[in-house]
């Protein structure tokens, strides 16, 4: 904007100072009653001062959530090790030692001759365990399931990662019986719906249909969609609707078609789609743009999440509940048969393309880059990582040059058009895990751990 002053007695005369104020940048100048620009010292009365632009109050306010998180993440870190410090300190003294070096290089490490990390026995060390327990759902797996005696230390190594990884609280005051009702979060939305849009409704006569159908995992995402339409009896012309169970299945959808505005087509954020998980990182945008009917799209998104999280813990059940670190230990040894299956595969019929497919670092979306660790001079090397799109897609058009493909070529093509080929222990699904589900797990730890360990039934002076 522009402001214009009349100020006097400079040059015991009248004149103008103009300025011209910007987000980055303020211009000015100073001039006679005559507009002439004036001279001071021989230089023209004029110029401009450039800064950095200021930052708005919500990136601040997301600087202060994160700090605020990482400082409780490690207030309880410390308060586990202050509960196991004792116990660990009388077979392992070094052991959290040996886990704060573990970021370390070898000559910045306090135990500087020491190779191992977190296990230094004699009969037991990194290597032992790694094998023992791939990762780390593998040892919660085995500490939910039974009251065996284990090592202190791998206790509180399940605990760690429990605390550390404790899953979100949109849920909070639920129980595990309401996170994972599919009745609850359907009818929930049915309810913003109605509010939201007087002429929309998402009524069946089964829900059975519709829970099934989402829970489907051989069905892909328009797949879904198109038997979802014809459960709900949506036409073709029915935009709105359309578009709400395109965004349920993870299909990609429109905001000017789900809310009939024309004034969002033009929108950079129109299209928008749940499962490429950017949603949360412009979750603001949205608000700022949708304003209140941002609520019917969390109450979308929501009955979206519910099916992702019935896909991340189907084939977790033990005893009745759903787990998600049995239904972790479930993926690797799924990706594990498929990494064997595609090898095999690639060698078979394309094995020109074996490093390119598996290995070679200047491929942006091979399995590598899917994983993010490649290797060079037999060390692990974590590189960038690539979207699980678009190593599907890279993965599709490598095995699209065999003219003949066989049984498990279909097989792998068809995980891939499910999104279940290679699952990942590590994705963005993670990210719509209710903290109930890991509390559970602890739970269940803590009740089988206490058995062996009685300092886990102690209390303090609040009884707690």
């Amino acid at each position: 904007m522009s402001i214009g002053g009349k100020m006097k007695n400079i040059f015991d005369k009248d004149y103008y100072l103009g300025l011209d104020i910007g987000t980055e940048s303020v211009g000015w100048a100073v001039s006679d009653t005559d507009y002439n620009i004036i001279k001071a010292k021989g230089k023209m009365m004029w110029g401009v001062r450039l800064f950095d632009e200021a930052s708005t109050s919500a990136e601040r306010r997301v600087f202060r959530s994160a700090r605020r998180r990482l400082e409780r993440k490690k207030n309880r870190i410390n308060l586990l090790q202050m509960i196991f410090s004792e116990a660990i300190a009388e077979i392992d003294p070094g052991f959290f030692q040996r886990m704060k070096d573990s970021f370390f290089t070898k000559e910045d490490k306090q135990y500087e001759m020491q190779s191992n990390t977190l296990f230094n026995d004699l009969n037991f060390n990194d290597a032992k365990y790694n094998k023992l327990y791939p990762t780390i759902y593998h040892l919660r797996s085995e500490l939910i399931k039974g009251k065996k005696t284990h090592d202190v230390r791998l206790v509180y190594l399940a605990i760690h990662h429990i605390l550390k990884h404790r899953g979100h609280f949109l849920f909070e005051g639920q129980n595990m019986n309401s996170v994972t009702s599919f009745k609850n979060v359907f009818t929930s939305l049915s309810e913003i719906l109605e509010k939201e849009f007087t002429d929309i409704s998402l009524e069946c006569e089964s829900l059975e249909l519709i829970e099934n159908n989402l829970r489907d995992q051989s069905l892909t995402r328009t797949e879904k969609k198109r038997r979802l339409k014809k459960i709900l009896g949506v036409s073709k012309d029915d935009k709105a609707r359309d578009a709400i169970i395109g965004l349920i299945c993870g299909t990609k959808e429109k905001l000017s078609q789900l809310f009939t505005d024309d004034d969002l087509k033009t929108n950079d954020m129109n299209g928008i789609s749940f499962n490429d998980n950017s949603y949360d990182s412009n979750q603001d945008k949205y608000e700022e743009i949708l304003g209140d009917r941002i609520i019917a799209l969390e109450s979308i998104k929501a009955l979206h999440d519910w099916s992702i999280l019935a896909d991340i813990l189907h084939g977790g059940n033990l005893n009745g509940k759903q787990y998600l670190s049995i239904s972790k230990v479930n993926d690797y040894e799924n990706h594990k048969a498929d990494l064997k299956l595609l090898k095999r595969v690639v060698k078979k019929y394309i094995p020109e393309e074996y490093k390119s497919i598996f290995s070679d670092v200047k491929e942006t979306n091979n399995y590598a880059a899917y994983c993010g660790v490649n290797k060079k001079n037999k060390n692990k090397q974590i590189i960038k990582r690539c979207k699980q799109d678009d190593f599907y897609t890279f993965i599709s058009t490598k095995l699209k040059k065999i003219s003949n493909p066989d049984e498990d070529i279909q097989s792998l093509m068809t995980k891939k058009e499910n999104g279940t080929l290679l699952p990942l222990q590590k994705n963005g699904d993670n990210g719509i895990i209710p903290y109930q589900i890991h509390k559970m797990e602890l739970m269940d730890i803590l009740s089988n751990a206490s058995v062996y360990l009685p300092f886990l039934k102690q209390k303090d002076e609040y009884e707690l």
